[in-house]
């Protein structure tokens, strides 16, 4: 089965799906050809097939993919269901699955190491701020930096005003702006590409 067909056709349960992010992901693989990659947050994999998939077409790279799975107290997947996934497509060749912490697997990554990064994990500011603190050296120059989040829209969605989440966009200060080159792409959720000057 090709890659487009595999992202088209995936039955998952994903806003990014939705908009097609899958094959955005999929294109700037493609495009950027990075060869060590992070994902942290994988609830059922629509994002680490995707990603897979265009590193397998490349044939260069590889992708940790982190998450709590199961242990994540709110929606989550199982690792388990995550693995069959990739084994269906073929795709377990160039991914390994991680049950981690994104805060305690970040700190063993090697200084300037990483080419592509994708952060899902109920992004608030806060984790972003976290995130950044922790992994910003991690990248190399030129990494490619995802992240789930960066609309007002995004920004006012229930979950963070019930539990008074800081706003993602709060980020993207003059500090931000001097580390990275970024653009928002506004369809629900968003998501924001930002490259590692």
């Amino acid at each position: 089965m090709d890659s487009f067909s595999i992202i088209e056709g995936m039955d998952v349960e994903s806003s990014y799906k939705n908009n097609n992010f899958g094959f955005m992901m999929y294109s700037l693989i493609r495009l950027y050809k990075p060869e060590k990659c992070y994902e942290f947050g994988v609830l059922d994999g629509y994002s680490t097939v995707s990603i897979a998939c265009a590193l397998r077409d490349n044939k260069l790279g590889n992708l940790t993919a982190v998450d709590l799975f199961e242990d994540y107290q709110y929606k989550n997947s199982t690792i388990n269901s995550v693995e069959q996934r990739l084994q269906k497509y073929d795709l377990e060749e160039c991914v390994s699955l991680v049950k981690n912490d994104v805060f305690s697997e970040i700190q063993n990554i090697e200084v300037e190491s990483l080419d592509f990064v994708h952060l899902d994990i109920s992004n608030d500011e806060e984790k972003l701020k976290n995130f950044l603190f922790y992994g910003y050296d991690k990248m190399k120059k030129g990494c490619v930096f995802l992240f789930e989040g960066g609309s007002k829209e995004r920004d006012e969605v229930g979950w963070m005003k019930k539990f008074n989440k800081g706003k993602i966009t709060n980020v993207f200060d003059q500090e931000f702006n001097s580390k990275f080159d970024f653009l928002t792409f506004e369809p629900f959720p968003s998501l924001t590409f930002c490259r590692k000057k």
